[in-house]
């Protein structure tokens, strides 16, 4: 769900408020996303998920599955989208706000959007995906205006 969702996604982005830079490796491409970016995007989720699911499961409470889960998708942001400019396979745009080589409201999306998945632990795949994929869209959207990056 999540290869399907992450190239909607960007393509949603893409027509709304403007590009985040570049994509320079090649590849096949679905709506404009790379196939080889959305595999990176499938398992950092997975990742991610697997991080708030076993949280819970070793009996913190909710609040902490939560923190722990926002915890992991800002790092993994900031780690894996500054690994993949560093490897020649993207360029972002220009920002006021740096973390490295990526505009820092990026991982700060990652981690608002992913942070709902140990809430969502008991509903069905479709559900949740909606409710993530449309958390992590407002986020990035959202932050990507409020730090002026988007529109371009």
């Amino acid at each position: 769900m999540v290869a399907l969702a992450w190239p909607i996604g960007e393509g949603f982005v893409t027509q709304t408020v403007g590009w985040w830079g570049e994509y320079v490796a090649l590849g096949p491409q679905v709506w404009k996303t790379p196939v080889y970016c959305m595999l990176i995007g499938w398992l950092s989720s997975t990742h991610i998920f697997y991080v708030g699911r076993r949280t819970l499961e070793f009996g913190f409470e909710m609040k902490w599955a939560v923190a722990n889960t926002a915890l992991t998708a800002l790092l993994l942001g900031i780690l894996g989208e500054n690994l993949f400019v560093w490897a020649g396979m993207w360029r972002y745009h220009e920002s006021t706000s740096d973390w490295f080589s990526v505009p820092a409201f990026v991982p700060v999306a990652y981690a608002a959007g992913y942070s709902v998945l140990p809430l969502l632990r008991n509903w069905r795949l479709a559900s949740t995906t909606l409710v993530w994929a449309t958390t992590l869209l407002l986020a990035s959207i959202g932050l990507g205006l409020a730090t002026g990056f988007f529109p371009r």
